[in-house]
């Protein structure tokens, strides 16, 4: 759904397609992250508006996500799924946990660090050990 006048009306977008979102988040450039059932993902730009479907990342579900740098945001779900998708460029990078957890709620420690809760393991992780998908 569209608000144009802060939230007293909504709309339903007919440029998105039917199925379920889990989560959402705010980019750093202004514009709105939305991921969900079968690894949909949905970008919204700041500047016009329109929402763009960035197909093909994965088809696993996706649940959580949280910023870890500048334009950067790492988007995680079902098998371990981890998606580190950059606002600025659209640029993605689909990496995956060395477990078949699935990964339900992401939280930065500090700038190099992020808590992921996963199916019977909360667990710290060093940003650079899941860029490379190496093995924690």
């Amino acid at each position: 759904y569209v608000s144009r006048d802060g939230g007293r009306s909504w709309s339903l977008s007919p440029k998105m397609s039917p199925g379920s979102f889990f989560g959402g988040t705010a980019l750093d450039n202004g514009g709105v992250l939305l991921f969900g059932l079968r690894g949909r993902v949905f970008v919204r730009q700041p500047v016009d508006g329109a929402w763009k479907k960035l197909p093909g990342l994965t088809q696993r579900s996706l649940h959580g996500a949280v910023r870890v740098g500048k334009d950067t945001t790492l988007v995680g779900g079902a098998g371990g799924t981890l998606i580190f998708l950059n606002s600025r460029t659209g640029a993605a990078d689909v990496r995956r946990l060395p477990v078949t957890r699935d990964i339900h709620c992401l939280l930065p420690l500090d700038a190099d660090t992020v808590l992921i809760f996963s199916d019977g393991e909360t667990r710290s992780y060093p940003l650079q050990q899941l860029r490379e998908g190496a093995q924690p």
